[in-house]
């Protein structure tokens, strides 16, 4: 049975200081050799040398001007924010915290309390897992206010997670909420259409992560963590704050890594795992024993 301290990495407080330019960074990825770097200094290396043809020309300049033009008297909306902001910056910073954002065994963010989390529940057994996770955590002080994603069509979630806030004290609306968004795949839904799904469950997480910037992501491979995970890297790419995330495998992967935790594993900051096979297998995994 899991207890709280394997979930207890130390995590980012809720404001962060932009990342500063590292003239020798941004120079390292201008002039790099792919073929002695690592899959992520490859992709820094791909988005360097495409980033600036994009943010220099005319078009892209017109869109950012006009959308401050639009939002400097709505500085309470949070797209203020990242178009204010994020893109005052020259380029060169916008890179730099792309080089930041990507995860690193150095990073040790400080624990902030309380945590503003955010929990991606799946369906089914991907549910009970998490669940049975939560059940150590300190809902009192230190992980509060929660946030619970869950598929639009998940009921069954949704009373699950009603029933174990109440069973802690939580009262819904102030030390929790719920909030739905479309499944990236339905079971059986055809490769043909999964595109489509996955483009509106981009949207929801957007605005989900945009509006509520947790500070912690849990997951544990339902196919809806994907899109949340993803966009929370907007946040990190914009020096605007680093989301730590930490990603569980479920138990029933022993010898393989789900479809999900194979997209996710090179880019969470915590990958964990629940049988020491897959430790040997995959650098990036972390083996604390069985959680759940």
């Amino acid at each position: 049975m899991s207890s709280s301290p394997l979930l207890n990495p130390s995590l980012p407080n809720s404001s962060s200081s932009s990342v500063n330019v590292s003239t020798s960074v941004l120079d390292k990825y201008r002039k790099k050799d792919t073929n002695k770097g690592t899959l992520n200094d490859i992709l820094i290396w791909i988005f360097v040398q495409n980033f600036y043809k994009i943010t220099a020309s005319n078009k892209f300049q017109a869109v950012i001007q006009f959308l401050r033009k639009e939002l400097q008297y709505k500085t309470e909306d949070p797209l203020f924010l990242y178009v204010n902001s994020a893109f005052s910056p020259a380029p060169d910073e916008i890179v730099a915290n792309l080089h930041k954002a990507l995860p690193t065994k150095k990073f040790k963010p400080k624990l902030g309390k309380p945590c503003k989390s955010c929990i991606v529940l799946g369906s089914g057994g991907h549910t009970m897992e998490m669940l049975q996770l939560l059940k150590g955590l300190d809902y009192a002080t230190k992980y509060r206010p929660r946030l619970y994603i869950v598929s639009s069509n998940d009921t069954l979630s949704v009373k699950k997670v009603q029933d174990l806030e109440t069973a802690k004290g939580g009262a819904e609306g102030e030390d929790y909420r719920i909030v739905r968004i479309p499944r990236a795949r339905h079971v059986g839904e055809s490769w043909l259409t999964t595109p489509f799904s996955v483009a509106k469950a981009l949207i929801a997480s957007t605005k989900v992560v945009l509006w509520e910037t947790p500070d912690l992501i849990i997951c544990n491979g339902p196919g809806i963590c994907v899109p949340v995970c993803v966009i929370s890297y907007i946040h990190r790419i914009l020096g605007i704050k680093r989301i730590y995330l930490i990603y569980v495998e479920s138990f029933a992967r022993v010898k393989s890594l789900s479809l999900s935790g194979r997209l996710l594993i090179r880019f969470v900051d915590t990958f964990l795992v629940q049988w020491p096979y897959l430790e040997r297998q995959y650098s990036q995994a972390e083996y604390k024993g069985v959680l759940v």
